[in-house]
């Protein structure tokens, strides 16, 4: 899901022979022209909202098999307007992207090409899709582990952890590097004593990362865009991560930093289950009246039986709207009831007319989609006679529910 213009939704729905794309108006409803399928593709979770109206969909390439094996991936661009009309010079196909943002009306990738079922190296680009659909290309970077973004300002980094899992914390490192089209930017790599989280960055494109371990003290710092460290306030609490791959598996690294317009971030730890929220200012000082603490844990997306091994999923993320209202997605309270969504105001404390709780037993919220001027989207699974079902709920920022529109059935 994301915001569409005038109020409305961008939602995408996996469906048979390829993806599903709707616009939905302001009562839950299909907009005109709307849904249409995007045969040959498949897993289009990116919907990017443009300037200029239109919406990017990042998706992955359907590439049958030869002798068992997969052929290489690709990614397809797909950009429409709000009437269903494909842009102009649109679809466009790249090789496999590993992360893709909007910066103004040009779409920009980070690609990893393919070397070879046995590469001898790793290599990644900047890659940039203009409006008209003209590609521009960037000069090949080594890459070797794991994580790909890109700033607001359209700058790639790359993020590499070492012996993040040894049991000496004291080896732990993280190694962060900044580049453009012509490659390496200036100051960087950047070499963090640490487990660092993902990157998140704010609207200057600086770049915040949680750097911590269970059970030792986390920290947030911030980095320009030339690698010099901004600040780096030391928090008290440790941040137990948000990324293992399943619920009874070790933690990894910590979650992400949410950043709001101002520059306040927000910080999650899951530890023993329950939900602890830290509100940093930008020099990592907490602010008064947090954290926010609940004994209900952030929601899974997920289901894994009790005799199914090697079952991976990952807990939902927040998300902060306007006011610097905090969003989360909450686990059920009891074995009566349905997962929650709950908002906590900048004072720390829950607003009035939150939570919205889900009535099913085994209902739970698996996403959402914050609007830009006031209140939210949330993805509700819910268990039928026969699977699951999927409703999408527009609740405004005092809590009402305005429409909920059922967009999968078993």
């Amino acid at each position: 899901m994301a915001p569409g213009p005038d109020g409305r939704l961008w939602v995408s729905i996996p469906g048979k022979g390829g993806e599903v794309v709707a616009l939905l108006d302001n009562t839950g409803k299909p907009s005109p022209g709307w849904p249409i399928l995007l045969p040959g593709v498949h897993g289009c979770d990116l919907l990017l909202p443009a300037a200029d109206g239109y919406v990017r969909v990042v998706c992955t390439i359907d590439v049958p098999q030869t002798d068992g094996l997969d052929a290489p991936g690709g990614t397809r661009a797909f950009a429409f307007d709000a009437n269903a009309r494909s842009q102009s010079g649109w679809p466009v196909d790249v090789e496999a992207a590993s992360a893709s943002r909007m910066v103004g009306d040009d779409l920009t990738m980070i690609v990893r090409p393919y070397l070879g079922d046995t590469p001898t190296e790793e290599l990644v680009y900047m890659l940039v899709i203009r409006a008209d659909g003209t590609v521009r290309q960037g000069v090949n970077m080594p890459f070797g582990c794991c994580e790909a973004a890109i700033g607001p300002d359209g700058v790639g980094y790359l993020s590499t952890h070492r012996d993040w899992s040894a049991s000496d914390l004291a080896i732990v490192k993280t190694d962060l590097v900044a580049f453009g089209f012509d490659g390496k930017r200036t100051g960087w790599p950047v070499t963090i004593d640490g487990n660092g989280s993902d990157l998140s960055f704010d609207a200057q494109g600086h770049v915040y990362v949680i750097v911590g371990a269970p059970g030792i003290p986390a920290r947030l710092m911030v980095l320009d865009h030339d690698g010099k460290t901004l600040s780096s306030g030391t928090q008290a609490p440790s941040i137990v991560s948000s990324n293992p791959s399943e619920p009874n598996g070790e933690p990894g690294y910590p979650a992400a930093p949410i950043v709001a317009a101002d520059g306040t971030v927000f910080s999650v730890s899951t530890e023993g289950g329950a939900t602890t929220v830290f509100a940093l200012d930008p020099t990592g000082q907490p602010l008064p009246g947090w954290p926010y603490r609940s004994k209900v844990g952030i929601e899974w997306t997920g289901y894994c039986g009790n005799d199914e091994t090697g079952c991976g999923y990952l807990r939902t993320d927040p998300g902060v709207g306007s006011q610097n209202l905090l969003y989360l997605l909450q686990a059920a309270a009891s074995p009566s009831t349905g997962g929650s969504m709950v908002a906590v105001a900048a004072n720390g404390k829950v607003r009035d007319g939150w939570p919205v709780r889900l009535k099913r037993v085994g209902s739970m919220f698996w996403s959402m989609a914050v609007a830009p001027d006031g209140g939210v989207w949330a993805l509700a699974i819910e268990p039928e006679k026969q699977g699951y079902s999927a409703t999408i709920l527009a609740i405004a920022d005092g809590g009402t529910v305005l429409y909920t529109t059922t967009i999968v059935e078993p």
